[in-house]
């Protein structure tokens, strides 16, 4: 096991990497620990906010890598499969949620409305977003597409049907989620969530540029 020491107010800070479960911070909170930044933090582990244009974007596309860096790890190492599924799974099922709801309220945008779709079950979401990609594109093919999009999220909602599921043990009823389920193979899990957004993240790409396009023509007319 590999260390990488840093010295701070004569305090020695240690850092451990572990091949099986990543970093890990030794030691107890001590006055020098803040949570924006150390007085000795590396720069280049910055996180620079508020200058995206496209903020919902980030997060978007910030959730699925997480969860697709996650999944690496554990199809490069072998391990970590029974701890990494709840973040994996929820940080999935969060990142279509907010791209079913970024599509819905782009779509309202290009129409010169204002919709802010509320709520966390993803089928009324996906019935929504649905709609709006067939009042702007209306293509016979998608049919098929739509179809198997809406089966996975039946079955995604059937594992968690609200978001409590992977992020508790205990759902605010009180009962323990997931009890019927025995077995989840992440890899399986990854390659359907992630068709389901590679089809979402194109249509959402196809919206921005009927909204880039729809301010060139404003533009252009004034």
């Amino acid at each position: 096991m590999g260390k990488d020491k840093k010295t701070n107010s004569s305090k020695e800070i240690e850092i451990k990497f572990s091949p099986l479960s990543g970093y890990q911070i030794t030691g107890f909170p001590q006055e020098e620990d803040v949570l924006l930044s150390r007085k000795d933090a590396d720069w280049r582990m910055n996180a620079c906010l508020g200058y995206q244009y496209d903020e919902n974007g980030i997060r978007i596309e910030g959730f699925r890598r997480a969860a697709d860096i996650l999944v690496h790890h554990i199809a490069t190492h072998g391990s970590g499969q029974d701890h990494l599924i709840f973040p994996i799974a929820n940080m999935y099922r969060h990142h279509l949620e907010l791209l079913l709801k970024d599509i819905i309220q782009l779509g309202a945008h290009l129409k010169d409305q204002k919709v802010i779709p509320k709520g966390h079950k993803l089928l009324p979401l996906w019935e929504q977003c649905k709609q709006t990609l067939n009042e702007i594109w209306e293509a016979k093919e998608s049919v098929e597409n739509f179809q198997q999009i809406e089966r996975i999220l039946r079955e995604l909602t059937a594992l968690d049907p609200d978001g409590q599921n992977f992020r508790y043990g205990r759902r605010t009823d009180g009962t323990k989620p997931l009890q019927n389920v025995e077995i989840i193979n992440i890899e399986s899990f990854a390659i359907a969530i992630g068709k389901v957004s590679n089809l979402l993240s194109g249509a959402l790409m196809g919206i921005w540029h009927y909204i880039s396009l729809k301010y060139e023509s404003e533009s252009d007319h004034e």
